[in-house]
């Protein structure tokens, strides 16, 4: 069969039947690596998960201040205050006021009225009083006492899988870059890596039943559990100065006063901080910056710098996913989050069962193979006050 004549010189198009496509051997993954945060939480301890369901109990000490809670405040020579906790107060306390310095000795409580002798200053609304010790005469009863209640603090195990699956035919095809088998299997394992790093941050702690008619499950009325995330535990449970919304540009002097100096009142004066890339740029731009930040390790490829400040010495991290807000969140921005990783306050990676890869049978046809990569596991998130997070942070002045 004649292919047909020219009379010209060739030129590329008359070799397209026959030219090697020019594709690189190499095959170039487009997304970054992602995963420092749950590495870093498993050298740091991890605990083995016996049930789904996981608790922990937390207590604290007890209250030492509490404000006035009267709209019209009181005129001197008051012997008596309604204050939002009188549960902290005692008989015999003595509470110094803060605004005065008058010193106010309890004589008598009931529920969050307080008495005692006549004051020699006005009382304002929200005005701050601080217990400073009590006072007792000689052969004085003992005082009362005030006790705190435990907390239980619950969240779930969730199941995470990831399935990647590839007929006999394409299987045995020949490619540029190798296998594709090998190839999906791998690409998978760091695709699910990625969701338990995503789940770590921004998980919603959920109980619901899966609904078996739109899904296929092998038991109708089955609970699907969520992990709470670390933004899900500050967000909720955290005081209100541990969760800093920088809602746009950050100064410097904000970035200390509002977010560093409560990042470091509690806990360890070793922390970490996970952030964003705009978050980095602002500390290495800033004075504060360049008191001492150091090159310190390279663990698990994971780059950390030494960042030591007056308040205390935290590594720096950088991860990109926190350059990303959460879906749904109000604010555009770089996240950080300044975790305590000391003992009995680090956060900690319950394992329910460890990532595992299985083979899944496959009843229709042997020309074709499916495995599941799954882990169970959540988050256990003690004392949320040890740690802080900034949000929101698009810029950056000085």
């Amino acid at each position: 069969m004649a292919v047909g004549y020219t009379q010209k010189f060739r030129d590329v198009g008359d070799l397209a039947n026959k030219v090697k496509p020019d594709i690189d051997n190499m095959l170039h993954m487009l997304d970054p690596d992602n995963t420092s945060m749950q590495f870093l939480f498993r050298k740091f301890g991890e605990e083995k998960a016996t049930n789904p369901v996981f608790s922990h109990l937390e207590d604290e000490y007890i209250g030492n201040e509490t404000a006035v809670n009267y709209s019209t405040g009181y005129a001197s020579g008051a012997t008596s205050m309604t204050v939002d906790n009188g549960s902290i107060v005692v008989v015999g306390d003595l509470l110094k006021s803060e605004k005065s310095e008058e010193v106010l000795r309890i004589t008598a409580k009931s529920s969050n009225v307080v008495q005692f002798a006549a004051a020699t200053n006005a009382i304002t609304d929200n005005e701050v009083f601080r217990i400073i010790g009590n006072a007792f005469g000689d052969g004085q009863n003992a005082p009362g006492f005030a006790t705190v209640t435990e907390d239980k603090i619950t969240n779930y195990c969730q199941l995470l899988q990831t399935a990647v699956g590839i007929t006999k035919g394409a299987e045995l095809a020949e490619n540029y870059v190798g296998k594709d088998w090998a190839l999906q299997r791998a690409k998978k394992l760091k695709e699910h890596a990625w969701k338990i790093e995503r789940t770590l941050i921004w998980g919603e702690k959920l109980s619901t039943t899966v609904d078996a008619s739109s899904e296929v499950v092998a038991d109708s009325g089955a609970i699907s559990y969520h992990t709470g995330g670390l933004w899900y535990w500050m967000r909720n449970f955290a005081d209100s100065d541990k969760v800093y919304d920088a809602s746009g540009t950050i100064t410097e002097a904000n970035f200390i006063k509002k977010f560093l100096e409560p990042a470091f009142d509690r806990g360890s004066k070793n922390k970490v901080f996970f952030c964003g890339d705009k978050i980095l740029s602002a500390i290495s731009a800033w004075k504060l910056g360049r008191l001492v930040t150091r090159p310190a390790d390279k663990s698990f490829d994971i780059k950390i710098d030494d960042w030591v400040t007056p308040l205390g010495t935290c590594k720096l991290i950088r991860h990109q996913q926190l350059n990303i807000p959460k879906v749904g969140s109000p604010v555009n921005g770089a996240f950080g989050f300044m975790l305590d990783l000391g003992k009995g306050a680090s956060p900690k990676w319950k394992v329910h069962s460890p990532t595992k890869r299985e083979k899944v049978p496959l009843s229709n046809t042997v020309l074709v193979q499916k495995e599941v990569v799954w882990t169970w596991a959540g988050l256990k998130m003690p004392d949320v006050n040890n740690h802080a997070v900034i949000f929101g942070v698009d810029d950056y002045s000085y």
